[in-house]
């Protein structure tokens, strides 16, 4: 009786140990990848900014939820945050050909001081 209890045990010891290395290879491929590092989070919202204030150069009023939801299209997570290490050079990639795209084209001229008021007090 004792014997046939630790062979239980041992296919029991031997399963577990078979799953484990499963799960380690099924996480390995379709876990959850590395988040961006504090320094990659800088960077990739200090280039957010560059793009922004050129958009707004150019007029667009609230250039910020159209970038971040281009980011989001690329990447596939919900919040930049989230966003994964390997898909951090594309993102980059992305935002700098738009600051150079927007960077060869001349700004919106500004409208004439008079032109901008409709004459009211």
């Amino acid at each position: 009786m004792r014997q046939e209890h630790e062979t239980k045990i041992q296919q029991v010891r031997d399963a577990f140990g078979g799953m484990r290395e499963r799960i380690s290879h099924i996480e390995a491929l379709a876990g959850p990848k590395a988040r961006l590092t504090p320094e990659q989070l800088g960077t990739l919202r200090r280039t957010v900014s560059v793009l922004g204030k050129l958009l707004q150069e150019r007029g667009t009023p609230k250039p910020y939820p159209g970038i971040y939801a281009d980011i989001l299209e690329l990447t596939g997570v919900s919040r930049t945050e989230d966003t994964r290490r390997e898909d951090f050079p594309g993102v980059l990639e992305f935002l700098k050909g738009q600051i150079e795209a927007l960077r060869k084209t001349r700004p919106r001229p500004e409208a004439p001081e008079e032109a901008r008021h409709d004459g009211s007090l």
